[in-house]
């Protein structure tokens, strides 16, 4: 894993080309908070099929994380009004 900086000056980066020029990145994210915090749209894949589409805030719901990775988390805003998602537990699967 990288150091917290340099994980968010690469994602900075590969947002570029998104940016400057209107291209498509595609990134595979196993952090769900550094989804919601810079994707602009997150595809969910679980269990072979498309499990969400849309922004990161709607498709990263709490039913379709416990639907997809079995997990019971919650959702906190922080003061700035950004969203992380905290674990709880896992669910019996």
């Amino acid at each position: 894993m990288l150091h917290w900086r340099n994980t968010l000056a690469r994602l900075d980066l590969s947002r570029r080309p998104s940016d400057q020029d209107g291209l498509i990145v595609v990134i595979a994210l196993h952090d769900l908070n550094l989804a919601l915090a810079c994707a602009l749209r997150a595809l969910v894949l679980g269990k072979g099929r498309l499990g969400a589409d849309g922004r990161p805030d709607t498709a990263l719901s709490l039913d379709v994380i416990a639907e997809v990775w079995w997990v019971e988390d919650e959702l906190v805003r922080s003061w700035s009004g950004r969203t992380a998602i905290l674990p709880h537990r896992p669910l019996a699967a």
